[in-house]
């Protein structure tokens, strides 16, 4: 009975330390992952995105606090084994409190686009005539097609900006 014991106690430790202290096992999804980004369509770590601190053992981070206009944040979510999603940010500061972000699942290989914008009409009616408030913001999924014409101008004039002396 104490033999089974201390087997059962080894297997509870050993599997608090795996979890806590070396998973996940695959978290090699920074700067030197861009050459693989570029083949699956994902946007690159660019040189003004820099590495922060995250609560999260299970997601690295990517931010550029200084960007109003463009790609603004990546997020790369790990599973225990391997890499989950990858999460890029944009924000155009023609379009006040408006944001888009576009997420690749590597367990699909598939992307899903989305927009953030301000609700216009706070406040509706029930059919029970009653007042309702609404989220400040909408959440929407887009196709690829209608992601790319909002991001497009962004991703010219970041270039444009690069290139001008």
């Amino acid at each position: 009975m104490k033999k089974r014991t201390n087997i059962i106690l080894v297997i509870i430790i050993g599997g608090y330390f795996l979890f806590y202290y070396l998973a996940p096992f695959n978290k090699n999804h920074g700067i030197e992952f861009n050459s693989e980004r570029l083949k699956i369509g994902i946007p690159e770590i660019a040189d003004n995105l820099k590495q922060i601190e995250s609560s999260d053992k299970y997601e690295t981070v990517w931010y550029d606090e200084k960007s109003k206009n463009g790609h603004f944040k990546k997020i790369v979510e790990y599973g225990f084994f391997d890499t989950k999603t990858e999460t890029d940010y944009y924000e155009n500061e023609k379009l006040k409190s408006t944001f888009l972000w576009s997420k690749y699942d590597f367990r699909n290989k598939s992307f899903k686009y989305f927009i953030e914008k301000p609700n216009d009409k706070l406040l509706s009616a029930t059919k029970s005539e009653n007042l309702k408030f609404e989220k400040p913001t909408i959440i929407e999924e887009l196709s690829k097609k209608v992601f790319e014409k909002h991001i497009t101008p962004l991703i010219i004039h970041i270039n444009v900006a690069k290139n001008c002396p």
